[in-house]
């Protein structure tokens, strides 16, 4: 497994409790996000949607996207690191 993957699956874990939120605010609310860059957190983003592990969606009069767990996501990690 990747480092890539593997923190795409730690994101989809965390957004598993932290749903529905944007890149700076988890940042700001999740400690082990809080050293790596905003551009570090968005590649590991875009790496878990691009496998299925995480999903974005832009809401009603805002421009910023906000990250959602899917079941794939949930269950892969759990393969791993349960």
């Amino acid at each position: 497994m990747s480092e890539s993957e593997e923190k795409a699956l730690m994101l989809a874990f965390t957004l598993k409790y932290h749903k529905g939120k944007t890149t700076e605010q988890l940042k700001k609310d999740v400690q082990w996000l809080q050293t790596i860059s905003l551009m570090g957190i968005d590649h590991y983003l875009k790496y878990g949607e691009d496998k299925g592990y995480i999903y974005s969606r832009v809401k009603k009069n805002d421009s910023n996207l906000y990250y959602y767990s899917t079941k794939k996501g949930q269950r892969t990690y759990d393969k791993y690191f349960q």
